[in-house]
């Protein structure tokens, strides 16, 4: 009877009794379980106000997005077209090596035309300055550099071993024509235009007078061809107040007296066709020819503008940047071309002195971050 009792009990001690190995290995899976839940706790806390960021985000774009995808707005290209302006400050002078440095950081960006803004014309007055200075930072660029002073077509390569090749530079102005908006330049050049406050206003004059001297068939400028006045927008920028009068053949630049800069200094009427002239008066002077002419003014067309001065001067002045680059004491475009700032994400990058690679670079992506929406 004993053995019978021992053989019926062997099964159930078998049955409730498990192996120490598998009572390990539970324990083992309990603790790695725990551990694991405790670990995306943590994570998920962490990451909570990068998800509650995400979701306000997507959610605003919902609220605030259109319809269709084509009325939305679109995350820029890379600029192609770019504007250095520097701010006019007597005070402060101008360092031709953070310029410099910022041409051949707009060429290792991507950037094909780059449009220096010098209001006082010191590059023009030095040039060897500027030309020094360029052959030290297109070492680092390694680009030919074509440039030239105002709109001229007659312009220099710069090679990157610091050699200056004169070229006529209308090959420029056929690529332009051949490709329209394309821009296509040579991946290894960079065009460069340094402008002074003359180049600003002479293009207008020598659209102004090409319209006058033009056939009647052509359209006119304006709709009265009696007197002719700048949009306010660049009569405000440029500082110049234009009239073409119907009883004389010379077009008037007034330019009244700036009490900050002193006494303000006429431009070179070299430059300007044989029919314009300059003129300084002070402000009642400008208040008196005004009241003597008593025929309506209109102001310009710009779109009729913008062909008449690819028409007379030259292809590239009717480019206009996708990206401006405000550097001096000020933020101020101090009368930079009007028809550049139309559509241009103007940066502030500060005082000269204290401009370096990454504040460039932080506008660039501040630019390429943006959404830009055109029209309605």
């Amino acid at each position: 009877m004993a053995l019978r009792r021992r053989a019926a009990a062997a099964p159930l001690d078998f049955r409730f009794h498990r192996p120490d190995a598998l009572a390990k290995l539970c324990r083992y899976l309990s603790l790695a379980l725990l551990c694991l839940a405790a670990f995306a706790d943590h994570l998920l806390r962490a990451l909570r106000p990068v998800l509650v960021v995400l979701a306000a985000g997507r959610f605003r774009e919902r609220k605030t997005g259109c319809a269709t995808a084509g009325s939305r707005g679109v995350k820029p290209k890379p600029p192609r077209v770019a504007s250095i302006v520097v701010a006019e400050t007597r005070e402060e002078r101008i360092s031709w090596a953070r310029i410099a440095d910022l041409i051949v950081w707009c060429g290792q960006a991507g950037m094909r035309y780059v449009f220096v803004y010098d209001p006082r014309g010191l590059a023009k007055e030095n040039p060897e300055g500027i030309a020094g200075a360029l052959k030290i930072a297109n070492k680092q660029g390694g680009w030919d550099i074509r440039w030239t002073f105002g709109w001229d077509t007659h312009q220099s390569i710069l090679k990157p071993d610091g050699v200056f090749i004169a070229q006529n530079g209308q090959s420029i102005d056929k690529e332009l024509r051949d490709h329209g908006k394309q821009h296509v330049i040579p991946q290894d050049h960079l065009v460069l235009h340094i402008l002074s406050r003359q180049d600003s206003v002479a293009p207008v004059l020598k659209a102004v007078m090409h319209s006058r001297s033009a056939s009647e068939d052509a359209p006119p400028l304006c709709d009265s061809a009696d007197s002719l006045e700048l949009p306010h927008r660049a009569e405000a920028s440029i500082g110049y107040c234009l009239h073409v009068r119907a009883d004389s053949n010379n077009a008037l630049l007034q330019q009244p007296q700036d009490r900050s800069m002193g006494s303000g200094h006429t431009e070179d009427a070299a430059a300007l066709p044989s029919q314009v002239c300059l003129e300084e008066t002070s402000p009642k002077t400008v208040q008196h020819s005004n009241s003597s002419t008593n025929a309506p003014r209109s102001a310009l067309k710009p779109h009729l503008l913008r062909s008449q001065i690819q028409e007379t001067v030259c292809e590239s002045a009717v480019l206009e940047p996708e990206i401006m680059f405000v550097v001096g004491g000020a933020l101020s475009l101090s009368g930079c071309p009007p028809w550049h700032a139309r559509f241009s994400e103007i940066y502030y990058l500060g005082a000269l002195t204290g401009i370096t690679k990454k504040n460039f670079e932080s506008a660039l992506s501040r630019y390429m971050g943006t959404e830009q929406r055109f029209g309605v």
